[in-house]
């Protein structure tokens, strides 16, 4: 029995057979882009939405397995998904539109552990089932992560690599609503290349925390502690002001490239390593996330950490040290 999950854009979740629909667009997160230097992956809201998929499994007693196309989980060459097959386009559309679809509100009821059963008699008249929207629980806040490496050869360096650093994630640009004030620590030419740049969110949920706030909370930690800054922002927008003021202590992904690719190429090959640099350079910030001392977020008390961070930090059993800024 197999259930098939296609991840969508927001135009497309809880639309019915979206591959039928000329106006969805098929959602797909190229890490491979160059555009920008980093690239925001997207990958906290998927697996919340795998999780979601895979909590169906588990009802059923793992007698589905899961389907997804692996160009819209490219991590997946570093990551084990149990009962779950990463497909080529081809083979996921492949007799699909035999599948049972179910609604948005119908798929929040199945995947409720008090609906087991219910989902079980579905199961059964429906071996076939496709799912293309996440539901409204927060699996990744709530639940047991369950996604593991696929090379723990590796994670014994990766960790040493890390293990020093206190990660610092800074969440910014692309998506998160931010004020004429929130720039003020930008040059006048600065802001007007963020303003003209960054995808603007006006819902005020996700939102742009200013550097004093990071110095602030980062100045509780020992005067001789180094910070990893995982974040998918320029340089430009960020880096010569958290330099200044921690001289010698701020630490990006590339400054530890090259141990990171070695310790790859080491344990897996560098035909690997070759042949995925780029999605594996996108992923330096996560490990960094999940292997250091801990994790600094900031947040605004109308809004959490993000889901990214959350991702991270119960893949490396780590922890969040969260300050919150007033509104």
């Amino acid at each position: 029995m197999i259930i098939r999950y296609r991840h969508e854009n927001e135009s497309g979740r809880g639309v019915p057979h979206p591959w039928r629909d000329s106006s969805v667009e098929e959602y797909y997160n190229n890490p491979l882009s160059d555009e920008y230097d980093k690239n925001d992956l997207g990958i906290g809201e998927r697996w919340n939405s795998w999780l979601g998929v895979y909590n169906l499994v588990k009802l059923n007693k793992m007698e589905h397995r899961i389907q997804c196309m692996r160009k819209q989980f490219p991590e997946s060459i570093l990551f084990k998904f149990p009962q779950t097959d990463f497909v080529s386009d081809e083979e996921f559309y492949s007799g699909i539109d035999q599948f049972k679809w179910f609604t948005p509100k119908e798929y929040d009821v199945l995947s409720s552990p008090a609906h087991s059963n219910t989902f079980k008699t579905i199961a059964r008249s429906y071996p076939y089932i496709f799912v293309n929207h996440g539901n409204s629980f927060a699996h990744l806040w709530n639940d047991f992560l369950y996604i593991e490496s696929s090379f723990f050869e590796s994670e014994n360096d990766l960790r040493s690599l890390f293990s020093d650093y206190v990660s610092v994630h800074v969440r910014r640009y692309h998506g998160i609503c931010y004020t004429d004030e929130d720039l003020i620590e930008l040059s006048d030419d600065l802001k007007e290349q963020y303003k003209n740049g960054a995808y603007y969110n006006s819902c005020g949920y996700w939102r742009y925390v200013k550097d004093k706030d990071h110095f602030e909370y980062m100045n509780t930690f020992s005067n001789d502690q180094k910070f990893y800054v995982a974040t998918d922002l320029d340089d430009k927008y960020y880096l010569s002001n958290w330099t200044k003021h921690f001289p010698g202590r701020i630490v990006t992904g590339k400054d530890v490239y090259s141990k990171f690719m070695s310790i790859l190429s080491s344990h897996h090959g560098k035909d690997f390593v070759n042949a995925n640099t780029r999605l594996i350079y996108q992923m330096i910030d996560f490990f960094a996330l999940a292997y250091s001392k801990c994790i600094v977020a900031g947040h605004y008390k109308s809004s959490s950490v993000s889901s990214y961070t959350i991702a991270a930090q119960k893949f490396g059993d780590n922890y969040i040290n969260r300050f919150v800024v007033g509104d």
